[in-house]
């Protein structure tokens, strides 16, 4: 019994996973140069979130492994919680603008710049995670100031997205 089940599953699996080359294949085609053509101001957020979605898409068509499950996984958060902003960000535009989904990213940017200073903190930092840092010096201020306006706390800071708790101090969560 199990031999039938075993080549049906990676027969499904298969089927799948060339949809996604397939898909990918029609967005790259069809729908991103459309896209591309409008893609201006208030617009441009629905575009990047295109091209996301076709490298996902790209990076799907080529994991049929087995031992590729987690990318697979992580493919498809990424996918969702794209379908689930950009869904917000058309139906219901006035909560949720396409300012708040990039405040959000460089949010996520900011957390994990932190936490690479604090990990190299007092070692020379190496030479990939310099932007990190610069990041830090260039950014910090702006995206605090965006955590206040768009996730304000009862206190009146901003909140750290990522987990939901306000930044205080260096990157370290309470």
């Amino acid at each position: 019994m199990q031999d039938d089940i075993e080549p049906t599953a990676f027969a499904t699996a298969d089927a799948y996973f060339n949809e996604c080359t397939l898909l990918h294949q029609y967005l790259i085609e069809r729908v991103r140069p459309r896209v591309q053509q409008v893609a201006t101001g208030s617009t441009e957020p629905f575009y990047e979130m295109l091209i996301r979605t076709i490298s996902w898409l790209r990076t799907l068509s080529k994991l049929k492994e087995p031992p590729d499950f987690q990318g697979v996984v992580a493919a498809n958060l990424t996918v969702f919680e794209i379908a689930v902003d950009a869904t917000l960000m058309h139906f219901d535009e006035r909560p949720y603008p396409p300012q708040m989904l990039l405040a959000w990213e460089d949010s996520a940017k900011l957390k994990a710049a932190l936490k690479v200073r604090d990990f190299y903190s007092g070692k020379p930092v190496p030479h990939g995670h310099t932007p990190l840092i610069q990041f830090i010096e260039r950014d910090a201020k702006r995206v605090e100031a965006l955590r206040v306006k768009y996730w304000p706390t009862k206190n009146g800071k901003g909140t750290v997205l990522t987990q939901n708790r306000p930044l205080t101090g260096h990157g370290r969560t309470p």
